[in-house]
């Protein structure tokens, strides 16, 4: 297959993508507010034994500071205890007469006394939390000077029952001017019905409807009606929900699968007493600008929610995290990404724009095997396969195999970048052709280009078929779950080793062929020895080098798979660069592309386009397409938008051209050959060079094989 019908094929491949991708992308630019906000048990710290003047001086310079949103949870019958709102009586211990007679029966119960005459009407909702959660079990008394008291039966431990928002704080905290988020409870002992009237009320005093899970969401594991029917109050009341985007709480991927449309990406930073101020700034703008956060939470650090955050931290970090947005984002109460579910036909479209880069990619790898018509057959097979796994996919609306047809496509395209562009070196190839023109009307005046122009065009070859690759895998990722980061894109780490493994089979099936060929041009008529004796000629041409670089080659390849995924470690110095190079290039190019993959690219290429050493310019394609790869993994983080990725990928192709062709420089200088003197010698490099092109040994004379590329078809 030419080059020209690859870039062609890339096209219509676009073209094909491009209704689905175009609902993903409009989906992304609507959803441009950002907001701070700070965790209200911390502000009630702040607040603790100030009037009401007090009070209100302290939320006016959290608000003037820029938080614009206070999280609010839930308070428990310990928080009331712990305020004093609600008082455990010990019935065994109190005075005869102290305590209304009801309350003294026999047995085991919690009995709690409340204000005189519950002036905020915290015993009442304390009553009702109750006995929604025990029933008859709850009663209540109040004594002549009008003390309320409430008894549970059998209980042993009340702490964690969840009473209710607090209302009256709800009323302040609006008044004072700030956007309030509801925390969901982690537990819920009371009820379905008894949380959605508390939602409510809440929602009806504090005048928002975002709620937040920081943990277990209510109903996930318990039964599918309740599930079901809470999501769907959410959805009925316009309940905007917010997920953490750096883990999971159980139950997120149910909710967001019955909530499209409805969800918020938050970013939780937990500050320690040694925080990094520019590092979590720095971090958090980069949540926005690659995840799509629009919330971001400060919290203290520690799993104890009654934990202090200081004041002078939040005036501290708050002012740059609102003052320095990244281009587009602006100050405001934020909204939920744009539901995004392309109609039937416009995945079916996507499905075909991959099953083009798929065929194309399996006829070029296959083609380099000696039976055409076996390689044929497998690549319709294959090809077939994934086409029915797709529109199985599409008509039963599975995520798994749809995730997988997308690695299928995301690695067979990775594999025919590098494979397209070592072709184009390789051979004749015009400018013309790579534009899809040659054929359609006279050829160009010009002769074949040598050395850098050639591997030049091979290169913009290459990066093209990477980038279509990475925008098909985009617009597979056009629905609300993958945008949100709830179904990523699966095998990562087996797309990083994958492609260069199978660029090396490729390699090592072309090296045989190149070798059958040389073997019948010199009327080679003897048999080849055994097997045996090849393995045993093999392992005595192994040289301490080659098991020192197989060693390195192996720990980069560990080192690589261990830090990729989206949950990958990294260490301190490369985040530290990373945080500099976002703060210089608005985002950071991806390592393996930019650093690796990519300037092994232009080596490869360089190699080949001059008439290089043959194992020496796929050993560098080998390395290449850890580049290519990781070109599509950028654009498998659904989670990222679109510009943003296509952005990252220009930087990491610029970086990969100039770092390339720096290293090949280096590489022709310490590889060219000494005159006896010492100095290195020009005319015998050229010499060499001239006599690889032309197929000549350079020793007596001996006429070997062409090792040139375009000998084996794509």
């Amino acid at each position: 297959m030419k080059p020209a019908r690859v870039a062609l094929g890339c096209l219509l491949a676009v073209m094909l993508v491009l209704p689905g991708l175009g609902t993903r992308i409009l989906a992304e630019h609507r959803s441009n507010a950002v907001n701070v906000a700070a965790v209200d048990s911390s502000v009630g710290n702040w607040t603790d034994g100030q009037g009401t003047s007090g009070m209100s001086d302290v939320l006016k310079r959290v608000r003037s500071s820029g938080v614009g949103a206070l999280v609010v949870g839930m308070r428990s019958v310990r928080d009331y205890v712990e305020s004093g709102d609600l008082t455990p009586v010990d019935v065994r211990r109190a005075g005869r007469g102290e305590i209304p007679a009801a309350m003294e029966r026999p047995g085991q119960a919690i009995v709690i006394r409340g204000r005189p005459y519950d002036p905020d009407g915290t015993f009442a909702r304390a009553v009702e939390a109750l006995t929604t959660r025990f029933g008859d079990r709850v009663s209540t008394a109040t004594t002549p000077d009008m003390v309320p008291y409430l008894r549970v039966a059998g209980a042993r431990d009340l702490d964690d029952v969840p009473v209710g928002y607090d209302l009256g704080r709800l009323r302040l905290l609006w008044q004072a001017g700030f956007h309030v988020v509801l925390a969901l409870p982690a537990r819920v002992t009371s009820g379905r019905t008894w949380l959605e009237a508390e939602l409510d009320q809440a929602a009806s005093m504090a005048g928002s409807r975002t709620v937040l899970a920081l943990g277990p969401l209510p109903f996930a594991g318990g039964s599918v009606a309740d599930l079901n029917g809470f999501t769907e109050f959410l959805r009925s009341r316009d309940f905007d929900l917010a997920l953490p985007d750096m883990y999971s709480p159980a139950g997120d991927v149910a909710y967001a699968s019955r909530l499209p449309g409805r969800l918020i990406r938050t970013h939780v930073i937990s500050v320690t007493t040694d925080y990094d101020r520019q590092g979590m700034v720095v971090r958090a703008h980069r949540a926005e600008k690659e995840r799509g956060v629009r919330l971001v939470i400060l919290r203290a650090s520690g799993t104890d929610p009654r934990s202090q955050l200081p004041l002078s931290t939040v005036l501290d970090l708050v002012p740059p995290l609102t003052r320095d947005f990244p281009v587009g984002l602006h100050l405001g109460t934020p909204e939920a990404l744009a539901a995004v579910e392309p109609e039937l036909w416009a995945r079916a479209l996507v499905l075909a724009g991959g099953l083009v880069l798929l065929a194309m990619a399996a006829f070029w790898w296959l083609g380099s095997m000696a039976r055409r018509r076996m390689a044929a057959t497998i690549t319709a097979a294959g090809v077939a396969l994934t086409g029915v796994a797709g529109l199985a996919a599409l008509v039963t609306d599975r995520l798994l195999p749809w995730q997988l047809v997308t690695f299928v496509v995301g690695s067979a395209g990775a594999v025919l970048s590098v494979l397209a562009a070592m072709r184009s070196a390789a051979g004749p190839v015009r400018l013309v052709e790579l534009t899809g023109l040659a054929g359609w009307g006279e050829s160009p005046r010009g002769a074949r280009r040598e050395g850098w122009g050639r591997a030049l065009s091979a290169y913009a070859l290459g990066v093209w078929v990477a980038v279509t690759t990475g925008v098909v895998v985009a617009a597979f990722g056009a629905r609300s779950l993958s945008m949100v980061g709830l179904a990523p894109f699966i095998g990562v780490k087996a797309l990083l080793v994958g492609p260069p493994v199978l660029v090396a089979v490729y390699a090592l099936l072309l090296y045989a062929r190149r070798r059958r060929a040389s073997l019948h041009g010199a009327g080679a008529g003897a048999p080849a020895p055994p097997w045996g004796r090849r393995l045993t000629r093999a392992i005595r041409a192994v040289r301490p080098r080659h098991i020192l670089v197989t060693a390195v080659a192996l720990a980069l390849i560990g080192y690589l798979l261990l830090r990729s995924g989206n949950s990958g470690a990294a260490p301190g110095f490369e985040l530290s660069l990373r945080d500099t190079l976002d703060e210089a290039l608005y985002i950071r190019p991806r390592f393996k592309e930019a650093f690796l993959g990519l300037p092994a690219l232009v080596v490869a290429l360089l190699l080949t386009a001059r008439g290089g050493r043959f194992g020496v310019g796929w050993v560098a394609a080998v390395v290449a397409a850890v580049g290519t790869a990781s070109t599509v993994d950028t654009f498998g983080h659904f989670h990222t938008p679109v510009a943003a990725a296509l952005l990252r990928t220009v930087y990491a192709c610029a970086c990969g051209l100039v770092l390339g062709a720096l290293a090949a420089a280096v590489l022709a200088w310490l590889t060219a050959r000494p005159r006896s003197g010492g100095k290195r010698s020009k005319s015998g490099a050229r010499r060499a060079g001239q006599s690889r092109r032309s197929g000549q040994s350079g020793q007596s004379g001996a006429r070997v094989a062409p090792t040139r590329q375009e000998d084996v078809r794509g």
